[in-house]
């Protein structure tokens, strides 16, 4: 397996009542249009891959994902026209004990030991 980095963007934004903007990328959040947060770490993962120097001399993997540290997350961020950018860099909120391993796994299968 070859080196590799997972870039998380933190969002401790409150989702309830944010809806899609009028294109891919975009949204309503807080009575203003922004950047989708999947939108964000696209740039930064693209950014990694082509000019960090320690990904491009060891040939590392870069993947990410959103993190949403407050609850509930908003099916808005999932849904026409970011269904593109949400698959590409999936979204998460952080799970209650009680629920799935969808972020968990998600992380599982990106970052290992260098003994792996």
């Amino acid at each position: 397996m070859r080196p590799s980095a997972l870039i998380l963007e933190l969002k401790h934004w409150d989702t309830r009542n944010d809806l899609p903007g009028a294109g891919e990328g975009l949204m309503q959040h807080g009575g203003r249009l922004v950047l989708h947060p999947a939108e964000q770490l696209c740039g930064y993962v693209e950014y990694c891959r082509r000019f960090h120097s320690a990904i491009d001399d060891e040939g590392a993997a870069v993947d990410g994902c959103v993190v949403f540290t407050a609850r509930p997350l908003n099916p808005a961020y999932f849904s026409h026209p970011n269904e593109t950018i949400s698959r590409r860099f999936p979204s998460f909120a952080i799970p209650a004990e009680s629920e799935g391993t969808e972020f968990i796994d998600f992380v599982s299968e990106r970052i290992f030991s260098s003994g792996s």
